[in-house]
């Protein structure tokens, strides 16, 4: 079992956002003192009253740089708001930082808002993902290519870094619509899924038109990762509903109260 903890570093009321960003690490450092898995970060824009969570791959090389087991997942790294080449670049650089501890989650989001103060039509995320990873993928495990595609026109380019894990560091795609699991099968290994109840029995449903088209299709259980989240049914984003922010303090207790369910010891 993979155990994790899902952090936007969310804003606290009556915290400066320098106290945010400290309370926020400070989940990182407990969470790798009780022996957690993963620390997934979110990326989410022009919130104030939300979370600071703005880049996940500069969060993650900070984490990396102060951690030295945890791995480090985005969750997700929203591909239709950047330039491929860009992400590809940064992403590997964590790789390295990290001594080849990121899991590269993706996704398209369904916050139309931050789709439109971007000057990017949301109508175009699905298409745009998916060439995105396309060119990513190929960026990592080319030393030169050429692509020519609906949104991106490359020529003769070569990306340094190429991330440390060879070919590529696992993928993870967001899939919450049926249209996009199978192509989430074609892209990666691994897809990223959520119930708006406890049952998670309709993903898994919908996990079935990921295995035909999956590299690794010997079950849904295996080949999905579920988050039980209430959120929009329509967006392919782990990105949960806004809540109210708890203490620093509270989050680090749970932290421990969450590895205290496992039988490992503290510390790495």
């Amino acid at each position: 079992m993979e155990l994790g903890i899902y952090h936007e570093f969310p804003v606290l009321p009556g915290r400066s956002q320098a106290e945010c960003f400290a309370a926020g690490f400070d989940i990182v450092d407990a969470s790798e003192e009780y022996g957690l898995d993963v620390m997934w970060l979110a990326e989410l824009h022009f919130d104030k009253r939300r979370a600071l969570a703005a880049s996940p791959l500069v969060l993650g090389t900070a984490i990396a740089a102060r951690t030295e087991r945890i791995r480090i997942g985005t969750s997700v790294q929203v591909l239709p708001l950047a330039n491929p080449l860009r992400i590809a670049e940064e992403a590997a650089t964590l790789d390295h930082v990290s001594k080849g501890r990121l899991i590269f989650g993706v996704g398209r989001s369904g916050v139309v808002k931050t789709y439109e103060a971007l000057n990017i039509a949301y109508s175009e995320s699905k298409d745009r993902e998916i060439e995105c990873l396309e060119i990513i993928q190929r960026a990592w495990q080319e030393d030169n290519f050429s692509y020519k595609g609906k949104f991106y026109d490359i020529q003769d380019v070569t990306v340094v870094p190429q991330p440390v894990q060879q070919p590529t560091p696992e993928i993870r795609i967001a899939a919450v619509s049926v249209e996009t699991f199978p192509a989430a099968g074609k892209c990666c290994e691994k897809t990223f899924t959520r119930d708006r109840c406890q049952n998670s029995e309709p993903s898994r449903g919908k996990c079935a038109h990921a295995q035909p088209a999956g590299k690794n299709a010997a079950s849904g259980r295996d080949q999905c990762q579920y988050s039980s989240r209430q959120e929009n049914p329509a967006a392919d984003s782990l990105e949960p509903a806004p809540r109210s922010s708890a203490d620093g303090s509270q989050n680090r207790a749970t932290c421990e109260s969450v590895a205290a369910c496992f039988t490992r010891s503290p510390g790495p």
